[in-house]
């Protein structure tokens, strides 16, 4: 969480000298960053506690099964994301607030979440 909060706020440094309709864009596509990583920690957090459950019972295969199914549905749950933010994804911008002129950077910033959303999933988790 911290390295996700320090990148946060490089992002904003960076996207800073490109004008104050980015920083609202960045401002906007946030909460979509947000909910990306939830999904990720969401699953790592279950995984990780049926893990743990299954490697105390001494199942190791089971809980080599279970990591690999976490994986799986990261995975997937990315690719179902990816589809849907093509989309709706004007919609969930202008419903997190995106204006007329703010609405096509963060559109953008959006879309190169949307397509980086397995990876910061899978990160989380």
């Amino acid at each position: 969480m911290v390295v996700n909060g320090v990148y946060n706020i490089v992002d904003t440094i960076f996207v800073g000298r490109l004008g104050t309709s980015a920083i609202g864009a960045l401002s906007v596509a946030f909460p979509f960053l947000m909910l990306i990583s939830a999904f990720g920690i969401a699953i790592g957090v279950g995984s990780a506690s049926y893990i743990s459950r299954s490697l105390g019972a001494g199942k190791k295969e089971e809980a080599e099964s279970t990591a690999a199914t976490g994986i799986a549905m990261i995975l997937g749950l990315g690719i179902i994301l990816i589809t849907l933010g093509q989309i709706w994804l004007e919609p969930v911008m202008r419903l997190f607030g995106a204006t007329d002129t703010i609405l096509p950077h963060a559109m953008t910033y959006a879309r190169t979440l949307l397509f980086g959303a397995p990876i910061i999933m899978l990160k989380m988790t």
